[in-house]
C-alpha cells in the first residue's frame, strides 16, 4: 500500500518556497522602479516627454533630428545608439550604456 504522507506539510513547504521566491523577485526588480524614467528614455527617446527627461540629455534636439528618428525606426536599438554623436548626445549615450549593461546577459 502507498505510504501515507502529510499533504499539509508538503503544501506549506511549497508555499514557503514560493514566498521566498516572490520576495526575491520583488527585491531584485524593485531597482527597476528607481530607474524607470531612464529605461523609458533608453527604449525610445522619441516618445519621452521632455518634462520627464533630464535637461542634459538634449531630448528636444534628438526628437527633432529626422535622420536619427529614421535610424531608430530601423529597429536595432543598440545600433541606433552607436550612430548618435558622442559629443552632441553625451548624456544620452551614457544613459544608453548604463541601461544596456543591465541586460548584458540577455538577447535584446
Amino acid at each position: 500500500m502507498a505510504e501515507k504522507f502529510n499533504k499539509t506539510a508538503i503544501n506549506f513547504s511549497y508555499v514557503e518556497k514560493l514566498d521566498i521566491l516572490i520576495q526575491s523577485f520583488q527585491d531584485r526588480f524593485s531597482e527597476f522602479k528607481k530607474v524607470k524614467h531612464l529605461l523609458d528614455i533608453f527604449s525610445n527617446p522619441f516618445t519621452i516627454s521632455v518634462e520627464n527627461a533630464p535637461e542634459s540629455m538634449q531630448i528636444i534636439d534628438i526628437q527633432n533630428d529626422q535622420d536619427l528618428r529614421n535610424k531608430f525606426n530601423e529597429g536595432d536599438l543598440l545600433n541606433f545608439y552607436r550612430c548618435i554623436d558622442k559629443n552632441t548626445y553625451k548624456e544620452l549615450r551614457i544613459n544608453a550604456l548604463k541601461c544596456a549593461s543591465l541586460f548584458g546577459s540577455t538577447y535584446m
